[in-house]
């Protein structure tokens, strides 16, 4: 073949390499439908969100740890006081009656009541502040924010801002765009709102997960639970 043949055909070939790489590129980005694309910028704000919210979180809990240190030692500094009055009965009582007697039993039936109080408040303050008790347990503590921040994707694909209000239509919409309707959208949905513990949750958001990996669509998990 001619030896300009050659420069000529190499020459056209560049060119058209050159023209058609942008639309290669465009392409390749086309290849995730608008529902994947959109879960995907989801699930990258999500990962963002999450942390700021640990953060926020683990600065919570070190506030309520130094509130339960402080419980915790105004319960013992009552129960010192409380054993001391105790104490101070037993003396009276045993002087009232002579001897060791009735006076005396009373008065250490009552510092060991004493004890009991000191125990119990100490109990309740670490209770408070270390298991949630009376803000609803790990449901209220951590289950409720979790769930919530976990359907807030949907709700922000389907109806941005929203908020809590449209959490049951975006669930539905989104199972639907991966063809999960009727009773099997019903029991994931289900399973998700009645989770109040951590493994319950953990079981309901992997059964979602599954469902969107399946149809090849990314979502946002939780770090910790």
């Amino acid at each position: 073949m001619n030896p300009g043949m050659l420069i000529g055909f190499a020459l056209i070939g560049g060119a058209l390499y050159f023209l058609l790489k942008p639309q290669a590129a465009a392409g390749l980005s086309a290849a995730l439908s608008p529902l994947q694309q959109a879960f995907n910028t989801q699930a990258q704000n999500a990962a963002v969100a999450e942390q700021r919210y640990l953060q926020e979180q683990a600065i919570a809990e070190q506030k309520r740890r130094q509130l339960g240190g402080v419980l915790i030692g105004a319960a013992g500094t009552a129960g010192s006081l409380i054993l001391a009055g105790g104490g101070t009965a037993a003396a009276s009582g045993g002087a009232g009656a002579g001897a060791a007697g009735a006076g005396g039993v009373a008065g250490v039936g009552g510092a060991l009541a004493a004890t009991g109080i000191a125990a119990g408040a100490a109990l309740v303050a670490w209770g408070v502040v270390e298991k949630g008790w009376f803000r609803g347990g790990w449901e209220g503590v951590t289950g409720n924010d979790l769930r919530d921040r976990f359907i807030n994707q949907f709700v922000e694909v389907y109806y941005p801002g929203a908020g809590v209000a449209m959490q049951y239509e975006a669930m539905v919409r989104a199972l639907a765009e991966v063809g999960v309707v009727g009773q099997a959208a019903s029991d994931l949905i289900a399973q998700l709102y009645a989770a109040d513990r951590e493994d319950e949750m953990k079981a309901a958001i992997l059964a979602w997960q599954k469902v969107f990996f399946a149809a090849g669509i990314k979502i946002a998990v939780p770090t910790q639970y």
